[in-house]
Formats: C-alpha cells, structure tokens, sequence
C-alpha cells in the first residue's frame, strides 16, 4: 500500500495506480470516500475505521462502516454497504477512480462506478463527487454528489431510489440513540449519555425524501450478520419506517430520496451531506450550514457550465427587476413543478409558483419585500432542474 500527501488529503492506489480512497480533511471533520461507493474504506473491519468519519477532528473515529444504494426492488439493490456472512457489498465496479477536481477551490474528489458486480445488472453507471471547505462556516461537514445515468440504449430503469447509510459506533457497548427532522430531512446518531458529539447526514437535494430511518441492528444486522438487500429495499422505499430509536442500542442510520426512473441515456443527480456538530441544536444550525453552501455550488455551476436545453422545459425572465417581475414559463410534458427563489448565498426566499404540467404561464415575481441584489429562480420538474440568475434593482 503506498500513501503520498496531496493538500491533507492521503490517498490509497491500487495495483494499477488508480486512487480508490481519498481523505477530506476540513479543519473541523475527517472523512473517506472510495470508489467502490463504500465510505470510510472499501472493506468493513472489526472496529471503527481510522479517519473514516472523524468530528471534530481532534476527537474520536465514529465509523464502523457507511455506503451508497440505489435499488428499485428487492433483488436489485446494487451498493457498497453490508452484506450477509458478515461481508461488503461490492455490487460497483470502478470506470474511473478518484481524481482530484478543482472547480471550487476547495478539497474536491470525483470517481465513477458502474453496477456491474452485480447479479443482475441495470446498465447504470454513477458520477461521485465530493467536496470539502475549509470555510469555517461550512466545515463541519462533507458533501457527496451522486449523477446516476441509464446507460442502456434500449430499456429505462424505473421507480429507483438512492441512500447512504451509516452504522455510527459511538460509546460504551454502542449504546447510541437516533432521531430525524422530516423538515431538514436529517437523520442523526448520537451516545446515550451525551450529545456531544451529534453526527449524520441531510437530504441537500431534491427537496423530498423517501425515509429517514433508524435501523435496529438486533433486527435487521445480527440475524444475517450484514444488511440483506430486501431489508435495504424496505427501508429505502419507505416500506420499513422508523423515524426515532426507542431504545439505546446499536443502529444504522439511513437518509434516501425517490423514487425516480431513467430513460436511456437520461441522469438524475442526488446529494447528501455528512456532518457533525457539539450539540443536536448546533448540528441542526451546521445541516442549514451545509444546505447553503450546496446551493451556492450549484448556483455557481448552473451559471457558468452550459447545460442541454430541454425542449419541453422554456423559462425566461427580462432583468433587471425594478418591482414586480414578469416570468415565462412553458412546459410541455406532465409533471409537477415547483419554482423557488433563492438569494446570492443559496439560502432559500419563497416559493414563487407551484402547479403542474403541461403549462404555459405568466408568473409575477414580487420583489416587493427583497431587498435589492442578485438572487437566484430554481425551476424543478422532477426530470431536470433549471436555474436562472436574477437582479432585483430600485
């Protein structure tokens, strides 16, 4: 095994030199991500994995073992979680290993993988990519991207959903506790004496889940010893809920979104943060942190990157606004829509207009109540996201 430091971030090659995990080191938190959709390491060992998921990062390895799905039944789940026998789930298989990106400036890891270890094989292929800052205001976390693509010619892919899932071993025995907030769509851990730390992870987009979960590992864990993938299916799709733990014990927690179906060649993106805070209040402030920064990302990116136009989708929009703003929107297929406006942080306004396709509308902004300055309008359909930069001016 041969390490080398690249701006604190230590990376693990492979036998053909390709990186398969890399570190995020913020300042506040440490993290693994692999390229095998495992995160921490690719392999689950007999204890808490060094610098798996570490917060704050002078403190303790809270890690046993976490994971990326998606699945659309319960004999297609493809992921790099648990497996029963007490085995990892090693259903990815790398395209292209972790590769140091620079689009924000800040510790960026990008990677992509394809389900083909497993039995049976959808053609889906998975973008990674992850981003720690160093920002003081955003560091208690890291945040993971995930752009799943259909790449079948022929067949679409329907009714999927995507998770991460975290088995947090923290305190004496592993007596934890777990909880969620269905507003912030979070689901945490915590040590039964203390709160001190508060770790999990946050749903940072679409804006809806499938379930938050707290998996009881008496249940579901030890009988198999591993996570069987129609349990994982259940809790996914929202089959299996349980939103808080009833008792101090050992859990997993899980945070998914869905469903959503892949015509051939078509991607849908998700993305979650994974984070830590010294109390349940300061990791409910640091999860709306994070939520911020994500939509500054993607404010950013959808700004500068060109992006495919969809035919069905038009929006317009004449700036600067001087009061009430006129919007075009036409949508030509049926889906539902939701239009929201954001300020120069990503920080979220109101929503401007919600309804249903197809549509041909005149929607008025008003910016009665803005305060002068640059924001910015998300359209979401449910199939594509479209953002448009607006300059609200007296």
């Amino acid at each position: 095994m041969v390490f080398f430091l690249v701006l604190l971030q230590i990376v693990n090659l492979n036998p053909d030199f390709g990186i398969v995990i890399a570190q995020h080191d913020t300042g506040n938190v440490i993290m693994k991500v692999t390229a095998r959709g495992c995160i921490g390491d690719t392999v689950t060992g007999t204890g808490n994995i060094t610098n798996g998921f570490k917060y704050p990062r002078t403190g303790q390895d809270w890690l046993f073992f976490g994971g990326f799905a998606v699945g659309n039944s319960i004999t297609y789940v493809a992921d790099g979680h648990y497996a029963p026998g007490g085995l990892t789930s090693h259903d990815f298989r790398v395209v292209d290993s972790l590769e140091r990106v620079f689009r924000h400036g800040a510790q960026e890891w990008e990677c992509r993988y394809n389900d083909s270890g497993h039995p049976t094989p959808k053609n889906l292929r998975v973008k990674q990519y992850s981003i720690g800052s160093p920002n003081s205001l955003y560091d208690d976390g890291v945040i993971m991207e995930f752009t799943i693509e259909n790449e079948d010619t022929v067949n679409p892919v329907n009714d999927l959903y995507a998770a991460l899932m975290f088995d947090f071993d923290m305190g004496t025995s592993n007596l934890t506790m777990c909880g969620s907030d269905t507003i912030r769509r979070c689901v945490w851990m915590r040590q039964y004496s203390t709160d001190n730390p508060t770790i999990g992870t946050k749903i940072l987009y679409p804006e809806s889940w499938a379930n938050l979960a707290c998996v009881d590992h008496r249940v579901y864990i030890y009988p198999d010893t591993g996570f069987a993938d129609s349990s994982k299916y259940k809790f996914m799709s929202g089959m299996i809920r349980m939103y808080s733990s009833p008792r101090n014990d050992d859990w997993t927690i899980l945070a998914s979104i869905g469903p959503f179906s892949l015509e051939p060649a078509q991607e849908y993106t998700c993305a979650f943060a994974i984070l830590g805070g010294a109390n349940l209040n300061d990791f409910y402030a640091n999860a709306d942190s994070m939520q911020s920064y994500y939509q500054q990302i993607i404010s950013i990116e959808e700004n500068q990157t060109p992006k495919f136009e969809p035919t069905n989708v038009k929006i317009s929009c004449l700036n600067p606004f001087k009061e009430n703003g006129l919007i075009k929107l036409q949508v030509s297929e049926k889906c539902a829509i939701k239009l929201n406006l954001y300020d120069a942080l990503g920080r979220y306004v109101k929503s401007v207009w919600q309804g249903a396709g197809p549509c041909n509308e005149d929607i008025i902004l008003d910016t009665q109540n803005l305060p002068t300055g640059l924001y910015f309008l998300r359209l979401n359909t449910g199939k594509m996201t479209k953002t448009l930069k607006v300059i609200i001016s007296r």
